[in-house]
């Protein structure tokens, strides 16, 4: 167990480094010489993931195995914990159907990189023979534990080698957003805009390739997550945390309230960006709307306008005002809230 004393983002102890020295994890997997704010994957923490899921496959190879399958495929502990890697495999990819969010399924692809696909596979054999071997169902989770048990036990073992926000300033679901970061770079050849690697102009001479990126990146992870849809183009990687921390609260409000996101894209929109204040994450009074700057689906007419202002009144009232994108381009200082 790594000792309690042990603090990543502080100046560790001469104790601490010894604890995780006997573990096998050199000093340099957990030291955060710099940190990016604007992502949440281990990567950007400094902290080593593979050097850490080595370290607890010596004890736990099982939860070994599930950190592996969230790190090379996005898979949120629910889904790792109901994964059934025969079943799952394709040619390309695979199938996520069980534990999702919804009940939706989605299809995750292989990287193009060699290496990174050799890894996928890889953790994808492994995980097979695990769950043929250890559950007669096939399944990666714990035999008759029901699923709020199995979940107990997984974090039992995060808490045993201090994987947390509090001693290594990541969280567990911080390898699904490098899962997100891997693939954004395995499609456009560059880290996303929230860990800072890539200057802004980048982002904006290359907006095709990177709303392409986005798009794949979102349908892989099943639902979008705000590291990078706050922090698009790069706009929110250079604010405050305070800023981003009221981005990603509006954001919230839009992908998480019943019924409005869905509303919206039976509606016919299609994309939807926070513009004006909202996306500078500037304060904003409690009774002043937020701007929501809609693009519709080709050949509706903007008529639909009246219906998504009913929308947003009945499940939203008082809190947004819709605004059409106009001339089909994306709005540059827009921060963009995936709807699905």
């Amino acid at each position: 167990m790594l000792s309690k004393s042990f603090k990543a983002p502080a100046v560790l102890s001469i104790a601490s480094y010894q604890a995780l020295e006997a573990k096998g994890v050199e000093k340099s997997a957990v030291t955060r010489a710099q940190v990016t704010h604007g992502s949440k994957s281990w990567k950007a923490a400094g902290v080593d993931a593979h050097a850490i899921i080595e370290v607890v496959a010596v004890e736990n190879p099982q939860e070994a195995l599930l950190f592996e399958l969230e790190l090379h495929f996005g898979l949120r502990v629910k889904e790792a914990l109901s994964f059934r890697p025969r079943e799952a495999e394709r040619g390309e990819g695979i199938a996520i159907k069980l534990g999702t969010k919804g009940g939706l399924g989605r299809f995750v692809p292989f990287m193009k990189d060699p290496v990174k696909q050799a890894k996928q596979r890889d953790v994808l054999e492994r995980a097979r023979a695990w769950a043929d071997e250890h559950n007669n169902k096939g399944e990666m989770g714990y035999p008759r534990l029901t699923m709020e048990e199995a979940r107990t036990k997984y974090y039992h073992v995060l808490r045993k080698y201090g994987i947390n926000k509090k001693a290594m300033g990541v969280a567990s679901h911080g390898l699904r957003h490098q899962f997100a970061a891997d693939m954004f770079e395995d499609i456009t050849g560059h880290r996303p805009p929230a860990e800072g690697e890539q200057s802004p102009a980048w982002f904006k001479q290359n907006r095709e390739l990177v709303d392409h990126a986005y798009k794949k990146v979102s349908e892989a992870l099943g639902h979008w997550r705000k590291d990078i849809s706050t922090a698009y183009l790069s706009s929110v990687s250079m604010m405050s945390k305070l800023q981003q921390q009221r981005i990603e609260k509006l954001i919230e409000i839009v992908q998480n309230t019943p019924g409005v996101a869905p509303g919206l894209l039976e509606l016919g929109v299609k994309r939807a960006w926070l513009t004006g204040r909202a996306a500078l994450g500037i304060e904003m009074p409690h009774n002043e709307r937020f701007v929501l700057t809609v693009g519709l689906e080709e050949g509706v007419k903007w008529d639909v306008l009246h219906g998504v202002h009913a929308l947003l009144q009945k499940l939203l009232p008082g809190r947004v005002m819709v605004t059409p994108l106009l001339g089909g381009v994306q709005p540059d200082d827009g921060v963009e809230v995936f709807l699905c």
